[in-house]
């Protein structure tokens, strides 16, 4: 979650990523550690643990940035 806030070590790193592809974080991670969605990475998203499980099932990958 950290990652996805300006001023991080992994930020610039990730804003590359984003011109490829999508970067999404669990509305409750973010609610448990404080962060305001309105301050991530400009095409960050925010979703639902729901909307998570659908992501799941629809694309074959997804990686866990832990």
């Amino acid at each position: 979650i950290y990652s996805l806030l300006p001023g991080t070590e992994a930020y610039e790193q990730l804003t590359l990523l984003l011109e490829k592809g999508k970067l999404y974080a669990l509305e409750d991670d973010l609610l448990a550690r404080g962060v305001d969605a309105s301050n991530l990475l400009p095409n960050g998203r925010s979703i639902s643990y729901d909307t998570f499980v659908d992501l799941v099932v629809k694309h074959q990958r997804t990686y866990n940035w832990a």
